[in-house]
């Protein structure tokens, strides 16, 4: 993970390996945790890091809420269009503001999509900077 080797790239460690295994192993840091620890040593922006808690609630939102894709879409079909898939769940997220917003499953994932490569592309040039 990229954000394990920012961390570790900072720290410098004698073993990188037990340093990722035991030390931010994911049962022991979250990433909420791990997106402090890069904020407080100012590796990454406050915009990086708003993304970040974003893409990590929509993830924690979809992975909670017992989602069963096939139920919960329904298929619309009219003479104006042959067949359109409709998702019928909606879920709530919460901003990093702290507000609850509710969307559409749809929404969420083309959000988040959006967000993996938006952070993807971030992070792999602090990595390599």
């Amino acid at each position: 993970m990229i954000i394990d080797d920012l961390i570790t790239n900072h720290f410098k460690p004698e073993d990188k390996w037990d340093f990722k295994l035991y030390l931010l192993n994911g049962n022991i840091i979250d990433l909420g945790k791990k997106i402090k620890i890069l904020n407080g040593l100012e590796i990454i922006s406050n915009k990086l890091s708003d993304k970040l808690r974003r893409i990590s609630s929509i993830r924690n939102s979809c992975a909670h809420a017992g989602i069963d894709i096939v139920h919960n879409l329904e298929i619309i079909s009219d003479k104006k269009r042959e067949k359109e898939i409709k998702p019928k769940k909606r879920l709530n997220v919460m901003k990093s503001s702290g507000k609850i917003e509710s969307k559409y499953l749809s929404e969420l994932l083309i959000e988040f999509s959006r967000l993996y490569i938006d952070l993807k592309n971030e992070l792999f040039e602090l990595k390599y900077k």
